[in-house]
């Protein structure tokens, strides 16, 4: 059946054809390069049944954006801006008011300079 005569190094010499298969093996997996994706092959039904779920409710069949239980919801990112924004508005009110107290001080100087009032 098996024969290594003639063929230095490439394998096994099957003579006989009608048993051919069951010599016959898969050839070994190449490594690629890079981290290996996963430990093993996914098959085709678990890759279909994969399906994305909405962030907000969990559910499938549907994304955040077009999620029913969303009224009135409102992102973290909305929010930090907002906040963002009051602290601003904060700072510049209080940068105002601090002009507008220097402003009328000088005011009240320059007024009781010219009345003569000391």
């Amino acid at each position: 059946m098996l024969s290594e005569v003639g063929r230095k190094g490439k394998g096994p010499y099957i003579e006989n054809v009608e048993n051919a298969v069951e010599f016959i093996s898969n050839p070994p997996r190449s490594i690629t390069k890079g981290r290996p994706k996963t430990k093993r092959s996914k098959g085709g039904i678990e890759l279909s049944r994969e399906a994305r779920s909405c962030s907000f409710c969990n559910r499938s069949g549907h994304n955040v954006t077009t999620c029913p239980d969303k009224e009135g919801y409102v992102p973290s990112s909305t929010i930090k801006k907002r906040k963002n924004e009051a602290q601003a508005t904060k700072f510049k009110s209080y940068f105002i008011f601090k002009i507008l107290v220097k402003f009328f001080e000088l005011y009240h100087e320059i007024t009781t300079k010219k009345s003569g009032h000391s």
